[in-house]
């Protein structure tokens, strides 16, 4: 396993690389994160104010995750739940919700991503896809059991079904319900998106 994720991050490594100048990576460092809540006299205060800050030189998809739920309907925290109590890399795992952005480096060329095996991200989710659905056409398609919820924030993504390809834009949303799916980045900057990802039941 430890390999198949050496060549998944590689390969995005070497699209990084040789797309960016490295300004345009630089540029999507950090993300603030404002939570609310009552204090005891029922008033609406600040609970958290803090810096979500990427990893110094990590040229890969980066995951930011902002908070989560265990359960509906959700109880308003008085606790930090986000990165330390969230699991699982593409899915909500224990958790019944999670808030999260994913901010995507271009993808390598096509002959770099012709020598990846088709399974090579499928493998990594492992357990969380769901058992029915078509084999894997591209080495980033995954699935995951949740119904994702996704908002472009800025640049171009492509979106690889099973056989189709949908081009997102910034302002653009997507509702995931358990499907095979890859995000490309075809472009030569770092796009963001935002995802709200629910547990849901296998269809």
């Amino acid at each position: 396993m430890l390999s198949e994720i050496t060549k998944f991050f590689g390969a995005f490594a070497f699209g990084a690389a040789i797309g960016l100048s490295g300004s345009a990576w630089a540029q999507e460092d950090s993300v603030r994160r404002v939570v609310t809540g009552l204090d005891p006299s029922g008033k609406a205060v600040v609970l958290l104010d803090s810096e979500f800050s990427k990893p110094v030189a990590q040229q890969e998809p980066v995951v930011r995750n902002f908070w989560s739920l265990d359960e509906f309907p959700a109880v308003a925290a008085t606790t930090d739940r986000g990165l330390e109590k969230i699991t699982a890399a593409f899915g909500p795992g224990p958790q019944k919700l999670v808030f999260r952005t994913v901010d995507f480096p271009p993808a390598p060329p096509q002959e770099v991503l012709d020598t990846l095996p088709k399974d090579l991200f499928m493998k990594i989710a492992g357990g969380e896809a769901p058992k029915n659905g078509k084999p894997p056409v591209h080495p980033f398609t995954h699935r995951t059991q949740t119904i994702d919820f996704a908002v472009v924030l800025n640049g171009q993504i492509d979106m690889v079904l099973d056989d189709s390809t949908v081009h997102l834009k910034a302002g653009d949303v997507v509702v995931q319900q358990e499907t095979n799916h890859a995000w490309v980045n075809n472009s030569s900057e770092v796009v963001r998106i935002v995802f709200v990802q629910a547990e849901s039941k296998e269809q």
